[in-house]
């Protein structure tokens, strides 16, 4: 492929609307290719599908309940975050967790 010389791209309007156009036709496409061609990307069955919209509905409901537990309860206001207990006890929980995580992946 040629190199473009530096004369052809002074002349490049970079505020021309159909260059713009251009720019994100271009994008859309490769990103419908890039998307076609990822394992994720595959045909469903009807059984699949209707796991999908049952999660989705699991989601929705865990986000009303999620909101209604955005009111902290008063013993967690009071709390110290830069308590290095409390940083102990966090790193612990997020370790024993990850390695649950790790074991389970590998079942």
């Amino acid at each position: 492929m040629k190199e473009p010389d530096e004369e052809n791209l002074a002349d490049i309007d970079l505020a021309d609307p159909s260059l713009n156009q251009a720019a994100s036709k271009i994008q859309a496409t490769f990103r419908g290719h890039r998307v076609r061609k990822s394992p994720l990307h595959q045909p469903k069955d009807q059984a699949d599908e209707a796991d999908h919209q049952q999660q989705k509905q699991q989601q929705g409901e865990a986000k009303y309940q999620q909101d209604d537990a955005k009111e902290l309860p008063d013993e967690l206001k009071d709390m110290d975050l830069n308590d290095p207990d409390l940083a102990k006890a966090a790193v612990k929980i997020q370790a024993t967790f990850r390695g649950y995580k790790t074991r389970n992946q590998n079942e």
